[in-house]
Protein backbone atom coordinates (compact mmCIF):
# COMPACT_ATOMS: atom_id res chain seq x y z
CA UNK A 1 0.00 0.00 0.00
CA UNK A 2 1.47 3.37 -0.93
CA UNK A 3 2.35 5.90 1.73
CA UNK A 4 0.04 8.50 0.15
CA UNK A 5 -2.95 6.15 0.29
CA UNK A 6 -2.18 5.26 3.90
CA UNK A 7 -1.85 8.91 4.97
CA UNK A 8 -5.18 9.68 3.31
CA UNK A 9 -6.71 6.83 5.32
CA UNK A 10 -5.39 8.48 8.50
CA UNK A 11 -7.02 11.75 7.51
CA UNK A 12 -10.35 10.19 6.56
CA UNK A 13 -10.68 7.45 9.19
CA UNK A 14 -11.51 8.57 12.74
CA UNK A 15 -10.84 5.09 14.15
CA UNK A 16 -7.33 5.18 12.66
CA UNK A 17 -6.77 8.66 14.14
CA UNK A 18 -7.96 7.43 17.55
CA UNK A 19 -5.47 4.55 17.39
CA UNK A 20 -2.55 6.88 16.68
CA UNK A 21 -3.31 9.90 18.87
CA UNK A 22 -1.20 8.79 21.85
CA UNK A 23 2.04 8.90 19.84
CA UNK A 24 2.78 12.52 20.76
CA UNK A 25 6.56 11.93 20.68
CA UNK A 26 6.26 12.20 16.90
CA UNK A 27 5.71 15.96 17.15
CA UNK A 28 9.26 16.62 18.39
CA UNK A 29 10.73 14.24 15.80
CA UNK A 30 9.23 16.32 13.01
CA UNK A 31 9.75 19.88 14.22
CA UNK A 32 10.48 21.85 17.38
CA UNK A 33 7.17 22.48 19.13
CA UNK A 34 6.96 25.63 21.25
CA UNK A 35 4.47 25.32 24.09
CA UNK A 36 3.17 27.74 26.70
CA UNK A 37 5.51 27.79 29.70
CA UNK A 38 4.29 25.70 32.65
CA UNK A 39 1.30 24.33 30.68
CA UNK A 40 2.71 21.93 28.08
CA UNK A 41 -0.01 23.26 25.80
CA UNK A 42 -0.11 25.53 22.76
CA UNK A 43 -2.41 28.28 21.52
CA UNK A 44 -4.22 28.21 18.18
CA UNK A 45 -1.57 30.55 16.78
CA UNK A 46 1.29 28.33 17.98
CA UNK A 47 -0.33 25.24 16.43
CA UNK A 48 -0.85 27.10 13.14
CA UNK A 49 2.83 28.13 13.15
CA UNK A 50 3.93 24.57 13.95
CA UNK A 51 2.01 23.15 10.98
CA UNK A 52 2.87 26.18 8.81
CA UNK A 53 -0.76 26.86 7.95
CA UNK A 54 -2.84 30.01 7.90
CA UNK A 55 -4.70 30.81 11.13
CA UNK A 56 -8.03 30.61 9.25
CA UNK A 57 -7.18 27.12 7.95
CA UNK A 58 -6.70 25.95 11.51
CA UNK A 59 -9.88 27.70 12.66
CA UNK A 60 -11.81 25.86 9.93
CA UNK A 61 -10.26 22.53 10.99
CA UNK A 62 -11.27 23.24 14.59
CA UNK A 63 -14.79 24.18 13.52
CA UNK A 64 -15.22 20.94 11.52
CA UNK A 65 -13.64 18.63 14.12
CA UNK A 66 -14.36 20.29 17.47
CA UNK A 67 -15.65 17.10 19.12
CA UNK A 68 -12.52 15.11 18.30
CA UNK A 69 -10.21 17.91 19.37
CA UNK A 70 -12.09 18.51 22.62
CA UNK A 71 -11.93 14.78 23.38
CA UNK A 72 -8.14 15.17 23.17
CA UNK A 73 -8.18 18.06 25.63
CA UNK A 74 -8.51 21.16 23.46
CA UNK A 75 -10.46 23.84 25.28
CA UNK A 76 -11.08 27.55 25.13
CA UNK A 77 -9.52 29.49 27.98
CA UNK A 78 -10.00 33.13 28.86
CA UNK A 79 -7.12 35.58 28.90
CA UNK A 80 -7.04 35.75 32.71
CA UNK A 81 -7.14 31.96 33.11
CA UNK A 82 -4.16 31.50 30.82
CA UNK A 83 -2.19 34.30 32.44
CA UNK A 84 -2.83 32.82 35.89
CA UNK A 85 -1.78 29.30 34.86
CA UNK A 86 1.37 30.31 33.01
CA UNK A 87 2.68 32.05 36.17
CA UNK A 88 5.12 34.22 34.28
CA UNK A 89 5.06 37.99 34.08
CA UNK A 90 3.31 38.03 30.71
CA UNK A 91 2.48 41.46 29.39
CA UNK A 92 -0.37 42.26 27.05
CA UNK A 93 2.14 42.34 24.17
CA UNK A 94 3.67 38.96 25.02
CA UNK A 95 0.20 37.45 25.32
CA UNK A 96 -0.69 38.85 21.88
CA UNK A 97 2.53 37.38 20.46
CA UNK A 98 1.37 33.97 21.69
CA UNK A 99 -1.99 34.50 20.00
CA UNK A 100 -3.90 35.15 23.20
CA UNK A 101 -6.31 38.03 22.81
CA UNK A 102 -8.56 39.62 25.41
CA UNK A 103 -11.18 36.91 24.77
CA UNK A 104 -8.60 34.16 25.23
CA UNK A 105 -7.64 31.32 22.91
CA UNK A 106 -8.15 27.66 22.24
CA UNK A 107 -5.49 25.73 24.12
CA UNK A 108 -4.18 22.43 22.75
CA UNK A 109 -2.38 19.68 24.68
CA UNK A 110 0.00 17.51 22.65
CA UNK A 111 -2.68 14.92 21.84
CA UNK A 112 -4.89 17.59 20.26
CA UNK A 113 -1.89 19.06 18.41
CA UNK A 114 -1.16 15.61 17.01
CA UNK A 115 -4.83 15.18 16.05
CA UNK A 116 -4.65 18.45 14.10
CA UNK A 117 -1.76 16.95 12.12
CA UNK A 118 -3.93 13.99 11.22
CA UNK A 119 -6.74 16.30 10.07
CA UNK A 120 -4.84 18.86 7.97
CA UNK A 121 -4.56 17.77 4.34
CA UNK A 122 -2.11 20.14 2.68
CA UNK A 123 0.41 21.02 5.39
CA UNK A 124 3.87 19.58 4.64
CA UNK A 125 4.57 19.38 8.38
CA UNK A 126 1.30 17.47 8.92
CA UNK A 127 2.23 15.08 6.11
CA UNK A 128 5.57 14.40 7.80
CA UNK A 129 3.81 13.86 11.15
CA UNK A 130 1.54 11.27 9.51
CA UNK A 131 4.49 9.57 7.83
CA UNK A 132 6.32 9.33 11.17
CA UNK A 133 3.16 8.02 12.86
CA UNK A 134 2.77 5.33 10.25
CA UNK A 135 6.45 4.36 10.48
CA UNK A 136 6.11 3.94 14.24
CA UNK A 137 2.84 2.04 13.83
CA UNK A 138 4.39 -0.35 11.29
CA UNK A 139 7.36 -1.05 13.56
CA UNK A 140 5.17 -1.43 16.63
CA UNK A 141 2.86 -3.82 14.84
CA UNK A 142 5.82 -6.04 13.89
CA UNK A 143 7.19 -5.90 17.45
CA UNK A 144 3.81 -6.80 18.94
CA UNK A 145 3.36 -9.72 16.55
CA UNK A 146 6.87 -10.97 17.33
CA UNK A 147 6.31 -10.55 21.06
CA UNK A 148 3.14 -12.62 20.98
CA UNK A 149 4.82 -15.40 18.98
CA UNK A 150 7.85 -15.36 21.30
CA UNK A 151 5.55 -15.51 24.31
CA UNK A 152 3.65 -18.47 22.87
CA UNK A 153 6.88 -20.34 22.08
CA UNK A 154 8.14 -19.71 25.62
CA UNK A 155 4.81 -20.85 27.07
CA UNK A 156 4.83 -24.06 25.01
CA UNK A 157 8.41 -24.70 26.13
CA UNK A 158 7.33 -24.41 29.76
CA UNK A 159 4.41 -26.79 29.14
CA UNK A 160 6.80 -29.34 27.62
CA UNK A 161 9.19 -29.03 30.58
CA UNK A 162 6.31 -29.54 33.00
CA UNK A 163 5.07 -32.55 31.01
CA UNK A 164 8.55 -34.12 31.10
CA UNK A 165 8.84 -33.46 34.83
CA UNK A 166 5.39 -34.98 35.42
CA UNK A 167 6.27 -38.09 33.43
CA UNK A 168 9.52 -38.54 35.35
CA UNK A 169 7.75 -38.22 38.69
CA UNK A 170 4.86 -40.52 37.79
CA UNK A 171 6.78 -43.29 36.06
Amino acid sequence: MSNVKVTIEVIDNKVERDNLVNRVEVLEKVKNLLLLPELEMATTQQVAKFYEVDHNTLKWTIHNNRGELESDGMKHMKYGEIKELVKLPLTLNSMKELGIGKVGSNIFPKRAILRVGMLLRDSEVAKEVRTQLLNIEENTTVEVKTYEIDYEVKFLGEVLKFTELWRNLCF
